[in-house]
């Protein structure tokens, strides 16, 4: 015995040692596909790393997509390809709610998924775990420079890691690096989750808005973090240009690049930092721009010398700059100048979710924000400063393409006993957090099995507006805290004939926005065993 004990240590030994053999694979390089073309509709399709190399190369070739539509049939994993973006952009993108993943953008000059965009349109889509950096210059971000007629970005997620130089860099955003003089650029149900990193004009949206141009952001969300010692902002890092923003929520963390605060005219903002004079001389418009804040929120640390919005303290300061900031429970604007001379008057109209240590929004208090009707929490946190962290909403469409849905804790219960005629009643249950809802029930398909046969049935949706603090369950009742919520919601599937078959059910919870939008969590499988009882 003793023997063969020696014997399999020692084979053991010998197994493990070539398992720290190294072990090189060759991978074959990812080339663009060859023969990508649009399909007999017109559409244009990417399932594969190499059907996105061809959409860039093809790109001038396409006449840059111009009335053209391109979409994602699958989500793709960029990881260890080279990317070479297209010079410029003028179609349709629609992810269709698929990702890109592990984009690498890197160039010695503008870097980004796409260079310029020109007119484009992108839409239900994720990018995840990218990067975009620059060895200097300037115009960084997914995408580097808006250009031309308007573009839309609408019902997207973000979250990039954008750095230029710290020494020279400028113009770098998670979504737009630059908005030319004189364009127009729209956001709607937006969110970025990116680390922005630059020497100035660093914001979470748009790196700079340029003068004559305009910014439009509706429903959108910043919750990354802002790396600078100059002018910064979560939506837009400087503003030469009008901005209209509504419903917007800037949750961004600050983090200087050095130990000395930025000089008293360089102030990191939670929305936007506002510079009334063209971004490369000191020409300002014929007309006063615009900056109009509706139902926005930041938070502000105050240790960084973060203000809601800020000036640029020059010979003008936001002399010419049309400012309204308002709020949908006030009657009348916060605040209305067009010759402002008092920063902090304007740092003080725009509400704050949370300042210091003093955290004024959370779980707790969202049902209280009418406005935002149409998000969701997601049951996540993020840092808005080193120390403080703060719950976390967004736009219900995004939330939805993220797997996020407001209902926890799916659960089956058996409902009362057995009925007369031998079968049972299930009764699925969920909580919710919020009333703010079209309605909310459940998704159901069924199978059963009896001697080997199974026979499916098609997936049903029960609905209902009717929630509750507590039900009854086998006796006992059970209130919506003890759940992990403070609503229950519960539909029962009555006559379950479970002495002839098994059954399985896959269930899944729902919400439905008053937008319409529809929120499920991740199905759950449930089996009822066919009874042992006498038949």
């Amino acid at each position: 015995m003793k023997k063969v004990n020696r014997l399999f240590s020692l084979m053991l030994a010998i197994f493990l040692a070539v398992l720290c053999l190294p072990i090189t694979v060759q991978a074959d390089a990812i080339t663009a596909t060859e023969g990508w073309t649009a399909g007999s509709d017109g559409v244009f399709r990417i399932s594969s790393p190499g059907d996105l190399l061809a959409f860039a190369a093809n790109a001038e070739a396409n006449a840059w997509y111009e009335d053209k539509t391109v979409v994602l049939t699958a989500d793709i994993d960029m990881d260890g390809v080279v990317w070479v973006p297209p010079t410029l952009f003028k179609g349709v993108l629609d992810g269709r709610s698929f990702a890109i993943r592990n984009l690498l953008c890197k160039s010695g000059g503008k870097s980004g998924f796409i260079v310029a965009a020109d007119g484009a349109t992108i839409r239900n889509i994720r990018f995840e775990n990218g990067t975009c950096t620059t060895a200097g210059g300037a115009y960084v971000g997914l995408i580097a420079n808006a250009t031309g007629e308007p573009s839309r970005f609408e019902n997207m997620y973000v979250d990039f890691t954008v750095a230029v130089s710290m020494e020279t860099g400028m113009a770098c955003g998670g979504y737009v690096g630059q908005v030319e003089p004189g364009v127009s650029v729209e956001f709607t149900n937006c969110v970025s989750a990116s680390t922005v990193s630059g020497l100035t004009a660093v914001g979470g949206f748009v790196g700079v808005n340029s003068i004559t141009s305009a910014v439009t952001m509706t429903d959108c969300l910043f919750t990354g973090k802002l790396v600078t010692d100059n002018h910064a902002g979560g939506m837009i890092g400087r503003s030469a240009g009008s901005a209209i923003l509504t419903r917007c929520v800037s949750l961004a963390q600050y983090e200087a690049d050095n130990d000395t605060l930025a000089t008293p005219s360089h102030y990191r903002t939670g929305l936007l930092h506002a510079y009334n004079q063209d971004t490369w001389g000191t020409v300002r418009p014929a007309a006063a721009q615009v900056l109009t804040l509706v139902d926005c929120y930041t938070t502000i640390d105050p240790t960084l010398q973060s203000h809601a919005i800020s000036s640029h303290v020059s010979n003008w300061g936001l002399r010419h700059y049309d400012v309204t900031v308002s709020y949908s429970d006030e009657e009348t604007p916060t605040y209305r100048n067009n010759d402002i001379l008092d920063n902090a008057a304007v740092a003080d109209a725009v509400r704050t979710l949370a300042k210091g240590e003093n955290v004024s929004f959370s779980a707790e208090t969202f049902a209280e924000y009418d406005e935002f009707e149409n998000w969701v929490l997601t049951g996540e946190k993020t840092a808005y400063s080193a120390t403080g962290t703060i719950d976390v909403m967004m736009p219900a469409s995004v939330a939805a393409m993220l797997g996020i849905c407001p209902v926890a804790n799916l659960q089956v219960q058996y409902a009362g006993e057995e009925n007369p005629d031998g079968s049972i009643d299930l009764r699925w249950i969920a909580v919710v957090d919020d009333l703010r809802y079209a309605n909310v029930g459940f998704r159901l398909q069924a199978s059963r099995t009896a001697n080997g046969e199974t026979e499916s049935s098609a997936e049903v949706v029960k609905t209902t507006t009717q929630v509750y603090t507590s039900i009854v369950a086998d006796g006992e009742t059970v209130t919506a805290g003890q759940l992990g919520g403070k609503y229950i919601l519960a539909i029962t599937v009555e006559g379950v004939d479970y002495r002839s078959y098994d059954h399985t059910f896959t269930v899944s919870a729902l919400v439905t926005m008053r937008d319409g939008t529809v929120l499920t969590t991740a199905p759950g499988t449930f089996t009822v065993a066919r009874s042992t009882t006498t038949q």
